[in-house]
């Protein structure tokens, strides 16, 4: 929540943007969280690894989305 480089409140955005999204905050942590608290960031990733069923859809599906760009959002 501490980051100088992008603002929260566009964390909120592209959460709202991606379905099935997820945030994580952590409190005192600014843009490297990897660097300033990696016990919990490991600990967030290792939960998100194990939680989270990847995106499945056909090539031509993803090709279309890229071709589209932000028009198709």
């Amino acid at each position: 929540d501490r980051d100088r480089i992008i603002p929260l409140s566009h964390a909120y955005q592209a959460l709202e943007a991606i379905p099935r999204g997820r945030l994580e905050v952590m409190p005192g942590v600014g843009h490297f969280p990897q660097a300033e608290g990696p016990v919990a960031f490991v600990g967030i990733l290792q939960d998100f690894l194990r939680t989270t069923e990847p995106a499945t859809f056909a090539p031509e599906e993803q090709r279309d989305r890229l071709r589209r760009g932000q028009e198709g959002v």
